[in-house]
């Protein structure tokens, strides 16, 4: 049975599952008991492709666990261009960590690239835990530890690394990529235009 026929089937039951793995989630690096208590916190969102959850300028409130379907973050220059900075698929997280911690304005967008299930902690709550649960503060540290060495990392293939070895890199880790969002998202992603994107994918086609 797949994850929406489960959901049309028996609704509570696909909660239960959507709980079942954000607490998977939580408790990866860092396992703990009382995870419920922690898991309540969380609001679940239904949301649907082209919503907007935060934009420039706006603070950011909430950290949110993806439990299915794609979001991304994004920078808007005042010409218009727009450069993604994450794509956040399911079992993933997303926020604007600066404007979420320090409570300042954000300078980033973050919108709904395919029809979504979100779990959101606001930074009241999120305060709270890391306050009253040393192990949901280990998590959560680690956690963010993780994502700065992928972000840094991402940052040097920029850097170093071909359009196209970053472009092979990326359907490795997501062999789904281009099922889920357009090529014009994946190109700002990679740091390249569309069009160059297009070269890309023909001379891998043409190659033996």
């Amino acid at each position: 049975m797949t994850a929406n026929q489960l959901k049309d089937e028996h609704p509570q039951s696909q909660i239960s599952f959507e709980l079942a793995a954000l607490a998977a989630n939580l408790s990866r690096r860092t396992p703990f008991d009382g995870i419920n208590e922690v898991t309540k916190y969380f609001q679940r969102r239904e949301v649907s492709k082209r919503s907007v959850l935060l934009t420039n300028g706006s603070r950011c409130n909430h950290f949110y666990y993806v439990a299915s379907g794609v979001l991304r973050s994004y920078l808007r220059t005042e010409q218009g261009k727009e450069s993604t900075i994450m794509l956040a698929f399911e079992d993933w997280w997303i926020t604007d960590i600066d404007s979420f911690t320090t409570g300042g304005a954000s300078v980033i967008n973050i919108d709904v690239l395919q029809d979504s299930v979100i779990y959101g902690l606001s930074k009241r709550d999120f305060d709270l835990m890391v306050t009253t649960s040393p192990a949901f503060e280990s998590a959560f540290r680690k956690m963010m530890q993780h994502a700065y060495i992928r972000e840094q990392r991402r940052a040097v293939g920029l850097l170093s690394e071909t359009a196209e070895s970053r472009y092979l890199a990326l359907l490795r880790r997501f062999p789904k990529l281009e099922q889920l969002t357009s090529q014009r998202i994946i190109a700002s992603y990679l740091g390249i235009t569309p069009e160059f994107l297009s070269v890309v994918k023909k001379k891998r086609k043409e190659k033996p």
